[in-house]
């Protein structure tokens, strides 16, 4: 065989079986947001939500939002939806910044004229005083999937990630794997309680017994709990990204600003950080009608009780299933900010 058959016949072979494979990762649609695509039923199965929620995010069967990081991904919108009357779905990825926050709650909002209720999950992400905050993680964030041009997704799908979502839906669709996550975004990343260990849970929270007992001879010996805050203190994530999240949605929406209940020996670390981003978004929360702040972010029978975290930032499911009765009675009983 002469070269130039050789290369013919290499460069025909590429050819076909990349179309073979393309066509395959069109018609299985591991993101579920092609239109033409085979009809079966779809669930995420991508373990890196930012693959996975855009296409829960524009279900036209949800009304509601969360969105956030892990300190708020246990909310299951199970629990929410007879609670507040509405159909909650939970957006709230690992790690997630600023940005992708706003990207995700724009990809909903597009897909939703009727909200009812939106939720912010206020961490250290939103309490972020770089005045150019990190846009994106080490986690991979295909921004094709984020905008509403369906082209680009044909496009992008053709990759080695492509292919290996397709088997890994085909897989789910022969019972072979099960959903990484609910339909609603929900999914109990820390597993099983039943496998809860005290013991090592203080240690991720403090160090060491010693570092604990250090913490609350700390605290013992102070009247007040924590420094004053820094009122020179400015939080550019506010204006880059949670005023164009709130800007988007008219005065009927609900508009929940949620501080997650990190173990109370975190926030005293960061008290005057925490405590500053609380006063500012108090001020913030005036421009807009509707809007109520929720702080679970201080000391109390929740955060100051080792035994309900597994460590600093997640608290147990016990907490994540009192939360919604205690965020509704908390905010129904406030005038309108």
């Amino acid at each position: 065989m002469s070269w130039k058959k050789y290369w013919i016949k290499l460069i025909c072979t590429t050819l076909i079986v990349g179309l073979c494979v393309y066509s395959l990762i069109i018609i299985v649609d591991p993101y579920d947001t092609l239109k033409f695509s085979y009809p079966a039923k779809r669930e995420p199965i991508v373990s890196n939500q930012r693959f996975s929620y855009p296409s829960i995010a524009q279900k036209d069967f949800h009304d509601s939002a969360i969105i956030g990081t892990s300190t708020i991904r246990l909310l299951n919108p199970e629990n929410l939806n007879p609670v507040f009357d509405a159909k909650f779905v939970n957006l709230a990825m690992n790690s997630t910044t600023a940005y992708e926050q706003y990207k995700i709650h724009k990809l909903f909002i597009s897909s939703h004229e009727n909200i009812k209720f939106l939720m912010v999950g206020v961490d250290l992400v939103w309490c972020d005083t770089n005045v150019k905050p990190e846009k994106l993680t080490f986690r991979p964030f295909p921004t094709w999937l984020y905008d509403k041009n369906e082209f680009n997704d044909y496009l992008n799908m053709f990759s080695a990630r492509g292919l290996e979502n397709s088997v890994r839906l085909i897989e789910y669709w022969l019972g072979k794997r099960e959903a990484k996550y609910n339909g609603d975004g929900y999914h109990n990343f820390m597993g099983d309680d039943s496998r809860y260990d005290l013991q090592k849970a203080v240690t991720n929270i403090y160090g060491s017994i010693e570092n604990k007992i250090s913490f609350e001879e700390k605290l013992s010996n102070k009247n007040n709990k924590g420094s004053s805050s820094n009122e020179s203190l400015q939080f550019p994530v506010h204006k880059l990204y949670l005023s164009k999240i709130f800007d988007s949605l008219n005065d009927d929406v609900i508009k929940l600003i949620v501080f997650v209940p990190y173990h109370y020996s975190y926030t005293y670390r960061q008290h005057k950080n925490i405590k500053e981003c609380k006063n500012k978004l108090i001020k913030f929360s005036h421009k807009y009608k509707n809007t109520h702040l929720v702080d679970f972010m201080f000391d109390s029978e929740i955060t100051n009780n080792d035994s309900n975290y597994w460590d600093v930032l997640h608290y147990r499911i016990h907490i994540a299933e009192k939360m919604p009765d205690l965020i509704y009675k908390t905010f129904t009983n406030m005038e309108d900010i």
